[in-house]
């Protein structure tokens, strides 16, 4: 029985078959729903392989973006219907919208809420200018935050010099040792000052970063 038990796990049967089983599940699955938005593709220019290709390296940066399968399942029948009538330039940038508008859903967002989004979104817009707008909205109102912290940033900065130069010139002069609550006090602003610089930099970077990812 032990050497029966030995042999099985070197030939290493009992123990890849249930990683190979999901593997096969997976491609199962992802065939399943390929041939499901396939099957709302339409005739002559929407048959072709250029635009399959299209359409495939589409859903492959949004499932890079999202990593899940919801937006190929609800929102692919979408596309394909919106963007039957289009050229090929159009239906090029329809589809680099709905890449920017998912980068920046769920960065800001997250993944699940991003998702319903861009279904919402597939359903409504139906035209390049009509995505446009809503591109142009949601990356005009991420530039305005990032605008608010630039803002924000040089006035705690502008607050800092001040502080820093007002602890140089206490610790400085032959009464300092006078100065010295003064000094350890202004050292304590600046510290927690610092420390809200900080968090204030991080949030800008963060919406820097999202338009920066944004762009098309």
């Amino acid at each position: 029985m032990r050497a029966s038990g030995c042999l099985a796990i070197r030939e290493g049967t009992s123990v890849n078959l249930p990683q190979e089983k999901v593997s096969l599940e997976k491609a199962a699955l992802k065939d399943i729903i390929r041939r499901r938005w396939e099957t709302e593709l339409g005739t002559g220019r929407q048959q072709s392989k250029e635009v399959k290709d299209q359409l495939d390296t589409h859903i492959s940066n949004v499932k890079g973006i999202l990593n899940n399968y919801d937006y190929e399942i609800f929102c692919m029948p979408n596309v394909i219907a919106n963007t039957k009538t289009m050229s090929r330039n159009d239906t090029k940038d329809y589809l680099k919208h709905i890449e920017a508008l998912a980068v920046g859903y769920s960065s800001v967002f997250g993944n699940d809420l991003a998702t319903l989004l861009l279904i919402g979104l597939t359903c409504k817009s139906r035209s390049v200018s009509s995505i446009a707008k809503y591109y142009d909205n949601f990356s005009s109102d991420i530039n305005r935050k990032a605008v608010y912290y630039d803002n924000l940033l040089q006035k705690h900065s502008d607050f800092m010099s001040r502080v820093n130069y007002e602890i140089k010139v206490t610790e400085s002069g032959l009464f300092k040792f006078f100065r010295k609550k003064k000094a350890v006090k202004l050292k304590r602003i600046a510290s927690r000052r610092t420390n809200r610089i900080k968090a204030i930099e991080k949030k800008r970077s963060t919406y820097r970063s999202i338009i920066s990812s944004m762009s098309r």
